[in-house]
């Protein structure tokens, strides 16, 4: 009877193991903690900058903005998926502003 529980989960089991495996491998348990940074360091500060739009101005989820503020001085922006955004800001209302959470 033990045994059927295990095998009940262990598709689960071999999943998480693996995910864990490659997580210490590829060393995000260091690269979480970096500041943007490398090819592709103005598409993250890109990101993080409507991200912290949503955090700091309370901007509903229809209304994507960047520090950036263009031509019209608005800061808004069309957004490829926004509500990564918003919940990045979201988790930063509830554990305070730490740019692992987005990158997490």
């Amino acid at each position: 009877m033990k045994s059927n529980k295990i095998s009940k989960y262990f598709p689960e089991i071999i999943f998480f193991t693996i995910f864990i495996t490659l997580f210490f491998i590829y060393d995000f348990d260091n690269i979480s903690f970096l500041r943007p940074q490398s090819v592709h360091q103005w598409r993250q500060c890109d990101c993080l900058s409507q991200s912290l739009n949503y955090y700091q101005d309370n901007n509903s989820f229809w209304q994507p903005q960047m520090n950036y503020l263009g031509k019209d001085d608005t800061g808004k922006t069309a957004s490829d998926f926004p509500l990564l955004y918003f919940s990045a800001a979201k988790l930063w209302k509830l554990f305070g502003y730490h740019e692992y959470i987005y990158r997490f």
